[in-house]
């Protein structure tokens, strides 16, 4: 009964100091470990950057008189009244009967100047602005081809008026054998009445 007894004391005893043990330890890890930082309430604040804006200065233009400086009111510049808009004048038309001339012996040109040059200007102070050229040939495309020389001799005889003239250059099968009418329209500001026109064939 004593050896029974001491044995349950001893088993007792050591899940006592086991028990002891454990606490032992827990309260070792407990007190060995570092203390949590403590909880700040204050919140952080970020800085704003503020930007100032500062009025941009605008130059001041200087008034330009044309008058009396010290009155401060400029005086109106009067605008010219000798100027009129420059239009074209009503068609002058002109004949030129070239049957019997070559343009590859000079002959042709020769006509066109000899039966023009009384009724054709060679002025700088008097411009043609449009110049039609109605040619008769064997057809359409010889008709203008011959409308087209008369042209380039125009403008060759009588460059001071006829240099920078626009022209149109048209073709006919019908009518007299290269008979060509010349159509011009002259600047307003510098109208020809030195010529002797026909009526205008193709001018409604």
């Amino acid at each position: 009964m004593i050896n029974q007894s001491n044995t349950q004391n001893t088993i007792s005893l050591a899940g006592w100091l086991f028990a002891d043990l454990l606490l032992g330890l827990s309260m070792i890890f407990l007190l060995s470990s570092p203390p949590l930082p403590p909880l700040s309430n204050t919140a952080t604040s970020t800085p704003t950057s503020s930007v100032t804006f500062e009025p941009t200065r605008t130059a001041t233009p200087t008034p330009i008189f044309h008058g009396d400086r010290n009155k401060g009111t400029p005086s109106p510049t009067p605008l010219p009244t000798d100027y009129a808009p420059v239009g074209l004048s009503k068609p002058q038309c002109y004949n030129l009967e070239l049957a019997g001339s070559d343009p590859s012996d000079g002959s042709e040109r020769n006509a066109i100047i000899q039966q023009l040059k009384n009724q054709l200007p060679n002025d700088p102070s008097i411009r043609a602005g449009l110049l039609l050229i109605w040619g008769h040939g064997k057809d359409i495309y010889d008709g203008r081809r011959i409308a087209m020389r008369v042209g380039d001799v125009i403008q060759q005889a009588f460059p001071l008026s006829f240099e920078n003239t626009s022209r149109k250059s048209m073709g006919y099968d019908v009518g007299a054998y290269k008979h060509v009418q010349i159509e011009v329209y002259f600047f307003t500001d510098s109208e020809w009445k030195g010529g002797k026109p026909v009526r205008c064939e193709f001018n409604d």
